[in-house]
């Protein structure tokens, strides 16, 4: 995550003249003098959590110095309906990150009788440091049984986030009532606010002489649950949040960003650029190679001789020449640093600022500075995409869930002497399918009486679906690298007996350029069983087993892979003489989602017969990453085509 505070956005931009003289929204709110059980509607019965109510209140104000503070208020109410819903929610855990003051933090239970149970506040444990994720408030209700309730509120005084902004998920896979977000400022603050997938739209209105206040609720959210090649979090409902004005000041913009960050990212002093030239001479750059090989040289020498690792503030990991020396260094100075080598090395590079697809989409219509939270480098004249902070990628295959999404592209212009960034929202494009492959080509052998069956196998792997492994290879212990061989290899059968294998192109110089390959033996007693006078022989275990989708339910999000991806194998084998398969036209498979001329996937296998040597070629592939929804069913029929061909067995028998 971009760490803002290194770009020194200051919240001067947010402050008044005079404190205000209010009584504060969240002193007028509390929970129920005398609490009763709800009547849960209809099938409602049958969910394990059913949350009763989701209050939360976003109260900005000044202080009397003229700083703006915020006051959030959580309130909810969850109905407990079995011993799996008392597990999970009998215990609260409320961060305390960046929390100036807990002004608030109260919680009872009300059993399936009536009795009301108020959470002893001695028994609040702060934790400063939550499995690395920062201090916490704990608690925790007990004697809570199927069918009480639980309730909580707390009001939390901090200093808003550096854009003052911000956004929260109000849905999930547990049924919401009385849902309400509001948001509560002075009068001179102006806010957008922006619901998702659904929720309500906000309304804004005066609370009183010199503050307004922003609605949005719901008195039922269904749930939602994670499907099969979907992106579950993009598709709940939310709300967003942002700064937009202090007295018709525009605030906060994509534009503003843009210049902004550009200004701290090439900013550097004299001596920096001194020793980034020092930097670049090392590399011992090839000037008569193409540009893209530039660009992956000094990638490549980066990312193997230093580490992104954010410590703070320190000068030691912020410092570009403390960076440069230590080899160690922060995010934002790493993309200092490979800003500065690039321009020296006159390679034209954009600053891109995007998200994570399959948590939250970027919005082009909706200036939100949440949304620049991954950096990239984009290279016009190749068309390609670099993430500086992530050392397992290279140019070209960046994080697959930064791609097919919208970023802000920060470019340089000059006017009038003065250069300045200049920011436009583009697409990320996405690799074709064509580059990212998981092949298989198998030779098979059967000894005389069927009992062993020994195949040649290699596989090879190329852009994303060799990203879990090709870049990590040489990292491993040799333990490690033989037990992920055997994995990759030990598709066909459990039994199977891997030997012979040789490992290559995983060397630095081959990443995502070159096909990962592994090939080498595998030998297994289980591709025949013996059927009366007959042979079966299970040519679809070849393939390995193949993922199955089945819709129970009616399907409610659009279709979303991971990366575009294709599928080819090529298996041979020789039918012994004397024998015969009667049933060679099982092999053949034709589905396709979408036009069959261009298909956004498809599942093609065919044979063909030459004497006794019989050749089946398999091509399955997924061109399109998203899908409407209406298009399911076919993507599902390519999906499970595989798992179907997975189950091909040929009949084998004497002429």
């Amino acid at each position: 995550m971009i760490k803002h505070s290194f770009f020194t956005l200051l919240l001067f931009v947010a402050t008044a003249a005079t404190p205000q003289r209010i009584s504060h929204e969240y002193l007028k709110y509390d929970w129920d003098t005398d609490p009763k059980l709800h009547e849960l509607r209809g099938n409602e019965t049958k969910e394990g959590t059913v949350i009763l109510r989701d209050k939360r209140m976003h109260e900005f104000f000044y202080d009397i110095q003229g700083n703006l503070l915020l006051y959030t208020t959580h309130h909810r109410t969850i109905k407990v309906n079995s011993d799996k819903s008392i597990e999970e929610n009998n215990k609260v855990y409320i961060s305390a990150s960046n929390v100036l003051e807990f002004v608030e933090v109260k919680a009872r239970s009300l059993s399936k009788d009536g009795k009301v149970t108020v959470l002893n506040k001695t028994n609040i444990k702060d934790v400063d440091n939550l499995e690395n994720s920062g201090p916490y408030k704990i608690f925790a209700f007990e004697g809570v049984e199927v069918g009480s309730e639980i309730e909580y509120l707390y009001t939390t005084k901090k200093y808003p986030n550096s854009y003052v902004g911000g956004g929260e998920f109000v849905q999930s896979d547990e049924i919401r009532h009385e849902v309400e977000i509001s948001l509560i400022c002075p009068d001179n603050l102006k806010f957008e606010l922006k619901s998702y997938n659904g929720f309500s739209e906000f309304k804004d209105s005066r609370l009183d002489g010199d503050r307004r206040i922003y609605t949005a609720k719901m008195d039922t959210i269904p749930l939602l649950k994670s499907e099969k090649y979907a992106a579950y979090q993009a598709n709940l409902m939310r709300v967003e949040y942002r700064l937009a004005s202090n007295d018709d000041k525009k605030l906060f913009s994509y534009s503003i960003a843009a210049d902004r960050y550009y200004s701290v990212i090439t900013g550097l002093e004299k001596n920096h650029k001194k020793d980034v030239a020092k930097l670049l001479k090392k590399i011992k750059l090839d000037k008569k190679a193409s540009t893209e090989i530039q660009i992956k040289q000094i990638e490549s020498y980066v990312k193997q001789n230093f580490l992104v690792f954010d410590l703070g503030g320190s000068d030691l990991f912020s410092d570009v020449s403390q960076v440069i020396k230590g080899k160690i260094g922060s995010e934002v100075a790493m993309l200092k640093i490979y800003v500065e080598l690039f321009r020296q090395a006159k390679l034209d590079a954009e600053v891109v600022f995007t998200t994570e697809r399959g948590y939250k989409r970027f919005d082009a219509n909706f200036e939100s500075w949440a949304y620049l939270d991954k950096i990239l480098l984009y290279f016009p004249a190749i068309d390609q995409f670099m993430a500086p902070g992530e050392k397992y990628t290279r140019t070209g295959f960046v994080p697959q869930d930064w791609t097919e999404n919208d970023g802000l592209f920060v470019k340089p212009v000059e006017a009038g002497g003065v250069v300045m960034g200049v920011g436009k929202v583009k697409k990320i494009k996405t690799p074709g399918y064509k580059l990212s492959y998981d092949n298989i080509y198998a030779d098979i052998k059967f000894d005389n009486d069927f009992t062993e069956t020994t195949i040649h196998l290699k596989r090879t792997f190329t852009g994303y679906s060799s990203a879990g492994i090709q870049p990590l290879y040489t990292a491993l212990p040799d333990d490690q690298r033989k037990g992920l061989v055997n994995d990759l290899m030990k598709i066909i059968a459990e039994d199977s007996k891997i030997s012979d294998t040789v490992v290559s192109n995983y060397d630095e110089q081959s990443l995502f350029i070159k096909p990962f390959t592994i090939e080498g033996n595998v030998k297994t007693q289980s591709m025949f069983e013996k059927a009366g006078d007959k042979y079966l022989f299970k040519i679809g275990n070849v393939i390995g087993p193949q993922a199955e989708l089945y819709q129970e339910e009616k399907r409610k999000t659009d279709v979303e892979n991971e990366f575009n991806r294709g599928y080819y194998r090529e298996i041979t084998f020789t039918i012994p003489d004397g024998y015969k398969i009667t049933n060679l036209s099982a092999l053949n498979f034709n589905v396709a989602c979408g036009d069959a001329s261009n298909p956004e996937a498809e599942f093609k296998s065919s044979y063909t017969i030459n004497g006794n040597k019989v050749k089946i070629v398999i091509d399955e592939n997924y061109r399109q990453l998203i899908l409407p929804i209406t298009k399911f069913e076919d993507f599902r029929k390519v999906i499970n085509a595989a798992a179907d061909f997975n189950k091909v067995v040929l009949f084998l028998e004497k002429k």
